[in-house]
């Protein structure tokens, strides 16, 4: 049995070997539990599981075993190497083929415990500690030596194909790894979309800039106009009045500046004419631009759309 423990949690996790493969079974009983040495001395397929009771609690551990669990060592993984739920599963299938059979006096659970503790200890740098239960490892209730040994030669062969497997699992996305990528295309497709939303306004305003500055050039063209009616009107009263020559030099003087705003005025009308057809002209070309941006953000969100069409 082995407690885990992380970020402050402990959990308990109970190994378990049995012979009968598949067809034997593995209940919570406080009825006893432990290895019968004396059942059968004869090997047959073995049984290999990992349970973890109602989430790894203390109290449940004892609806599996027969007594308080004891520390007979421990190991500290240094919190700077990770070892995920995913290296140990890898693990556990690699340590149960090393003895596809099940015997008693050599490959039963104490033997498979062992391995799986022996394996993380190798892999993973880390400080052992020995319990009170150390000197009891490997002895059956009645305190019976049993044999346990893991070689070398496991260990190594344990290790190699571990190291494989590891690099598989890290090859393999995972669940939370899908789902942030899917997280992450939708965020990439709703700032496109949002960046469209914004192209598609900048481009109404600009619209809406260029048709004021044509309102404006059209004002000014129509008050140029009225000025230039207004200098032809005293251009007129000024010859009517020739029998007065102090009205008309006034009415001269009065048309003089009317002329002269009126050309004032007209090249008001004309500035303000080539400035509303240069607005005009760089409001289509922001136009042109625009619906080129757009069409190609639509064309980026399709895009998008296709990848995250299940």
């Amino acid at each position: 049995m082995f407690e885990v423990q992380l970020d402050g949690q402990t959990s308990w996790i109970l190994t378990d070997r049995s012979a009968g493969g598949r067809n034997s079974t593995l209940s919570p009983s406080p009825s006893n539990s432990r290895t019968d040495l004396g059942v059968s001395s004869s090997s047959n397929t073995a049984y290999d599981r990992i349970v973890v009771p109602a989430f790894g609690k203390h109290d449940t551990i004892l609806l599996w075993i027969n007594d308080d669990p004891v520390t007979a060592c421990s190991l500290k993984i240094r919190s700077n190497v990770s070892f995920s739920l995913a290296d140990l599963a890898g693990l556990l299938p690699l340590v149960a083929a090393q003895a596809t059979n099940y015997n008693p006096f050599a490959k039963q659970c104490y033997w498979y415990a062992r391995a799986v503790y022996e394996s993380i200890k190798r892999k993973y740098p880390s400080e052992e500690t020995r319990g009170d239960a150390y000197d009891r490892r490997g002895k059956h209730a009645k305190l019976l030596p049993v044999p346990c040994k893991v070689s070398e030669n496991e260990l190594k062969l344990i290790q190699g194909a571990w190291l494989t497997r590891i690099e598989e699992i890290a090859g393999v996305e995972t669940i939370s790894q899908m789902r942030e990528n899917t997280r992450s295309a939708e965020d990439r497709a709703r700032t496109a979309e949002e960046r469209l939303q914004h192209e598609r306004c900048a481009a109404e305003e600009s619209k809406r800039a260029a048709e004021e500055s044509k309102r404006a050039a059209e004002e000014s063209k129509r008050a140029a106009e009225e000025s230039k009616r207004a200098a032809e009107e005293s251009k007129c009263a000024a010859l009517k009045s020739e029998t007065d020559a102090e009205q008309a030099k006034r009415n001269e003087a009065n048309a003089r500046e009317a002329v002269e705003e009126e050309r004032r005025n007209t090249e008001e009308a004309r500035r303000n004419e080539e400035e509303a057809r240069r607005n005009e002209e760089e409001a289509r070309r922001n136009e042109a631009e625009e619906k080129r941006k757009c069409l190609e953000l639509e064309a980026e969100l399709r895009e998008m759309r296709k990848v995250l069409k299940p």
